[in-house]
């Protein structure tokens, strides 16, 4: 027995219930032959999700939950919330008029801004002349022995209503296993629609990524020729590869959600193959294996484009590091260039230093003698000097000078900060 009060102290993960709660998220609804089951998945807005949950459920204000199942007459109706679309199913057992059935889809999905992406119909029966009968459809069929013995034929082609139509014959099967076959057949035949939608996408980008990829060995070319020709300009080139990249990013951004879905989605539709365990019976073409033969391809192609992105995404990556090393390599031989110029006029500035210190040093003791004149022509006049004060200015002269030259040349290497 649980002590409550230990119970109050626990604490449980946020994510606990929806983890317990996700495995009854996709109940089977019970079935008894013979019956009818309309199957159809949609994508709508919120409001409309909520108004469906109320409707369904009946009560004034349903929360939007994984599922709500309900009966209203002789019609069960489910209403699930699956990650990118919504589902309803509508099942009328042990009544073989389908009239009821689509009254009750028209009155729940003839709303606004609904968009149906699957709509199938399974006509269940219990003995082959019925199968046979409704079998009759005046075209090619599919068809095979399933788990729990049902026998399923198709054509997978839609009718006048865009509906696509099976019939199943179940002779021993129980409402709750039938109901798991069943549900397994609606869920292949949706998410291989939710799979293949991805398709035409890829065939669209395929076509614009031919046209990039024009564009790119344009580019390279030119790149390959840029050496030579002086009238393409590295920065041009760098221009047209940086637009090509927005576009191809672009295009990569329009595509990556959906392309990865149809790859989820393609991994459940085999999923639900096996589960089928679908045997060939006669000369008639299993679904599973025709549904194989036609999903692959697709697979192929969706895979192939997503390659090709890739592919096209290192090629402009690659091209534009070869061009940005290409400028990097002229900026180098340029900035070499420059410092040889620099280093050329440095040695004729330092020449010219030299010559204006030479100069310098001449005029300053040009000047410095002419004031020593004017000092010794004082005491020549008042008899102080023992010799002529010319004498002594020619003496002066090369000491003069000297002290001039030497202390200029310290100013001008202090000045450079170096010392010889």
């Amino acid at each position: 027995m649980q002590n409550p009060d230990v119970e109050t102290l626990w604490a449980y993960h946020d994510d606990r219930q929806a983890a317990i709660d996700e495995v009854h998220a996709r109940p089977a609804m019970e079935i008894i032959a013979p019956a009818i089951v309309l199957h159809i998945a949609f994508t709508c807005e919120s409001d409309t999700i909520s108004e469906l949950f109320t409707q369904v459920s009946g009560k004034t204000s349903a929360e939007i939950r994984r599922h709500v199942i309900n009966k209203t007459g002789n019609i069960d109706t489910k209403i699930e919330r699956h990650t990118e679309f919504t589902s309803c199913t509508f099942v009328a057992s042990n009544n073989s008029d389908g009239a009821e059935l689509i009254e009750a889809y028209r009155s729940l999905l003839i709303r606004k801004n609904v968009k149906v992406l699957s709509k199938c119909q399974i006509s269940i029966v219990t003995t082959a002349k019925e199968l046979a009968k409704k079998s009759d459809f005046g075209k090619r069929f599919y068809g095979g022995t399933m788990r729990g013995e049902l026998q399923v034929h198709s054509t997978l082609e839609t009718d006048n209503q865009s509906t696509i139509n099976y019939t199943v014959m179940s002779e021993k099967s129980g409402p709750n296993e039938l109901g798991r076959r069943i549900q397994r057949i609606y869920e292949l035949e949706t998410y291989r629609i939710m799979a293949l939608i991805g398709l035409p996408l890829a065939r669209r980008q395929s076509s614009r990524l031919t046209k990039l990829e024009d564009q790119l060995n344009q580019i390279t070319s030119k790149l390959e020729a840029a050496s030579s020709d002086e009238d393409v300009s590295d920065e041009d080139l760098f221009q047209e590869l940086s637009i090509l990249s927005g576009k191809l990013d672009n295009l990569r951004s329009e595509t990556r959600f959906r392309f990865s879905a149809s790859n989820a989605y393609f991994d459940i539709v085999d999923a639900r193959i096996k589960t089928l365990v679908e045997q060939e019976r006669g000369d008639l073409q299993t679904i599973s294996g025709f549904l194989k033969s036609r999903l692959e391809p697709a697979r192929a192609t969706i895979k192939s484009v997503e390659g090709r992105q890739k592919t096209l995404t290192e090629d402009i990556s690659r091209a534009l590091a070869l061009l940005r090393t290409r400028i990097d390599i002229k900026m180098n031989h340029g900035n070499q260039a420059l410092l040889k110029s620099l280093d050329g006029r440095y040695k004729q500035q330092l020449l010219i230093s030299q010559a204006v210190e030479g100069l310098s040093t001449i005029a300053i003791t040009y000047y410095a003698i002419g004031l020593l004149s004017y000092f010794l022509k004082a005491f020549d006049k008042a008899g102080h000097l023992p010799v002529s004060y010319t004498l002594i200015l020619a003496a002066a002269v090369p000491v003069i000078m000297f002290t001039v030259w030497y202390s200029v040349r310290r100013l001008r290497l202090k000045l450079h900060g170096s010392e010889d």
